[in-house]
């Protein structure tokens, strides 16, 4: 299983070299592409490293092969999954605590960028990640390179990453049967008077019994009014009847995400509840059927949005109902009324209605691949889309 769900080599190489294809378009000397524990998607997709605990950062000259930056404690981790051979130690990429490592060789930044530039002036350098780099790195930056012009060039590994090569796609779906087995777990164990954490543990061991290398975000179990919640945390709260629990079950594999969201209702369903969770599944299904190869990601949310309108739950809507997938479960293109750009061949998104208001709410998550010709999307999973009570 280590060598069937893996990105190879081969590229990763080709994505450092349209990566230098872009630099020279823009006039970078180098590129310093940042990550964290939190936020390691470019570095991985640039190295396959995925960042623990520490910082770490590839940096790419368009003369010279890439780094990879990483901090004190890394070292033995890092040669044993990185395809990014040249691998150096820095301090101010340590753990956020500040230990000092005394009488340890570590390398600094402004050697480096000296080693890899020749010595030459660096005139314009990009960052990726910009956006979730600590203050103290970006100060080290700054003052290792003195007065270089320093730009933000997240752009560049966005617009990269949207479109999905066949072995990303095989990741992504892979990630998504994972993620059914996980929900079919749970929908075969839960019960009243169980906790939302309890949940959680039936979920994640199925999960990575079947290969999961880990959760794509945190798994939401949430009952009740916690079902309202947009983004939570699974809790001591005990399941009870004729309530909604909105479930998220994320699966990550090969650095590749997915998500399954769910709201079930367990012994009974109200009246009320059953309406609810009728418009959200509607709404779901109408959103797939909307995308299309060169329909615009707009287009999507202002129909949807009238659905809404027509069915009275407007003042449910918090997002628009879908948004990229891939090394993050959360990325872009965003599917909203003010975004710009197409539905484009071998994007991948996860449908993700979410409707709520301060006392209940419910999403429905899966993902999808757009595909050529005009042609329904490829749906990676769709496993008990339908409103489930379990009696």
């Amino acid at each position: 299983m280590e060598d069937i769900y893996k990105i190879p080599e081969e590229e990763f190489e080709k994505r450092i070299n349209k990566v230098k294809k872009q630099m020279s378009t823009r006039n970078l000397d180098m590129l310093f592409v940042f990550g964290t524990e939190t936020e390691s998607q470019n570095v991985r997709y640039l190295s396959d490293y995925w960042t623990a605990f520490e910082s770490s950062a590839v940096l790419i000259s368009l003369n010279s092969d890439p780094l990879l930056l990483i901090g004190p404690e890394s070292f033995s981790y890092a040669k044993s999954r990185s395809m990014i051979p040249d691998i150096r130690r820095l301090l101010v990429f340590r753990e956020s605590s500040e230990p000092d490592y005394p009488g340890v060789k570590l390398d600094c930044l402004k050697h480096i960028f000296e080693e890899v530039s020749g010595r030459e002036k660096i005139k314009r350098l990009g960052i990726v990640g910009l956006n979730f780099m600590p203050f103290p790195i970006y100060k080290e930056i700054k003052k290792s390179l003195g007065n270089t012009e320093i730009i933000d060039a997240s752009d560049i590994l966005l617009s990269m990453r949207m479109i999905k090569s066949q072995n990303e796609i095989k990741l992504l779906k892979k990630a998504s049967k994972i993620a059914e087995i996980g929900l079919k777990a749970v929908l075969e164990n839960i019960r009243p008077g169980i906790t939302e954490l309890q949940v959680v543990g039936i979920a994640l061991k199925s999960m990575y019994d079947a290969g999961m290398e880990h959760e794509a975000l945190t798994m939401f179990v949430l009952g009740g009014t916690h079902s309202a919640h947009a983004i939570g945390r699974a809790s001591h709260k005990i399941l009870k009847e004729g309530e909604i629990i909105q479930l998220g079950v994320p699966a990550k594999i090969g650095g590749y995400c997915s998500s399954i969201g769910r709201p079930i209702v367990l012994g009974y369903i109200p009246k009320k509840i059953k309406e609810f969770l009728e418009v959200g599944l509607e709404r779901e299904n109408l959103v797939i059927s909307l995308i299309r190869e060169g329909v615009e990601l707009k287009e999507v949310t202002i129909k949807t949005n009238e659905f809404l309108r027509k069915k009275g739950y407007e003042r449910y809507f918090l997002y628009g109902p879908a948004h990229g997938i891939g090394l993050v479960e959360c990325e872009h293109p965003f599917v909203e009324s003010n975004s710009t750009g197409i539905f484009k061949e071998n994007m991948t998104f996860n449908i993700c209605a979410y409707l709520g208001n301060n006392q209940i709410g419910q999403r429905w998550e899966d993902a999808i691949r757009v595909v050529k010709g005009g042609n329904p999307p490829e749906e990676f999973s769709s496993y008990k889309r339908e409103i489930v009570v379990i009696k």
